[in-house]
């Protein structure tokens, strides 16, 4: 069966299920205890998450996905159980996912703060393909959004993110 806006999750739960895994991406419900007794499975969290009408827990796919090696193992399970244009859009924001933590993975494997990489050649290759995933995205959705720079905003977050975990900031 595939899943559509019927596998819908409430967002409270949603929500503290991304803060019991340490995404502290989005605010969690004042009482998570409430919630926190329905645990997901990295599947179905994907899942989920794609099939929320609330942008903001979208947007969690990317540090979720940089951070939670278990959930990038399962993104094309996941996938397969969405219709279309749902499936495109989990696999965009895998493929964005994957990008970034390319682009930051001095930043999310050391014990210091290495910094941003600021290799000129990098940063243009960086640049053009999120602005083809940006342009994929739009003809997807049909939305004519800076989704590039949403995404990329969370990926940061997911570095400061990781970052306080391990008490690097």
């Amino acid at each position: 069966m595939k899943l559509h806006n019927e596998g819908k999750i409430d967002p409270n739960v949603l929500a503290a299920e991304l803060h019991r895994r340490k995404i502290y991406f989005v605010n969690a419900p004042a009482h998570v205890s409430t919630y926190s007794a329905q645990l997901l499975s990295d599947e179905r969290l994907l899942q989920g998450l794609i099939l929320c009408d609330e942008a903001r827990l979208r947007l969690a796919l990317i540090p979720l996905l940089m951070l939670h090696s278990g959930c990038a193992q399962v993104v094309d399970e996941a996938i397969s159980k969405l219709n279309h244009p749902l499936d495109q859009q989990l696999k965009l924001y895998s493929d964005a996912a994957s990008m970034f933590k390319q682009k930051f993975q001095k930043s999310l494997s050391s014990v210091s703060i290495a910094g941003y990489t600021n290799d000129e050649m990098l940063d243009q290759t960086y640049n053009q393909k999120l602005k083809g995933l940006e342009q994929k995205y739009q003809a997807v959705t049909g939305l004519n959004a800076n989704w590039g720079g949403m995404v990329e905003q969370a990926a940061k977050q997911a570095v400061k993110i990781f970052w306080k975990a391990h008490q690097i900031v």
